[in-house]
């Protein structure tokens, strides 16, 4: 899976590349501090998407992976981001 998703906070982009419709993993530019909120729009979804985080670390190539909990999650949304 990998959903592209705009951050409203930056203006920056992230993807979307795990779900389980509870927990979340995203792959970002940029690295935010555990319990930062994040909202963005998902591709294919006009609802805005919020995400808290739990934590980032830098992979190998720069980026980094941000893991955390969906917030508020419609029922169209959740069925996009389980696939």
């Amino acid at each position: 899976m990998s959903l592209p998703l705009t951050l409203d906070v930056d203006g920056g982009t992230a993807e979307l590349v795990e779900s389980d419709g509870a927990q979340a993993v995203l792959i970002s530019a940029r690295a935010y501090p555990p319990g930062a909120p994040l909202t963005g729009k998902l591709a294919g979804s006009a609802a805005p998407f919020e995400f808290r985080v739990r934590g980032s670390r830098r992979l190998e190539d720069g980026r980094f992976r941000v893991e955390g909990r969906h917030v508020n999650l419609s029922r169209a949304q959740r069925a996009l981001v389980t696939g």
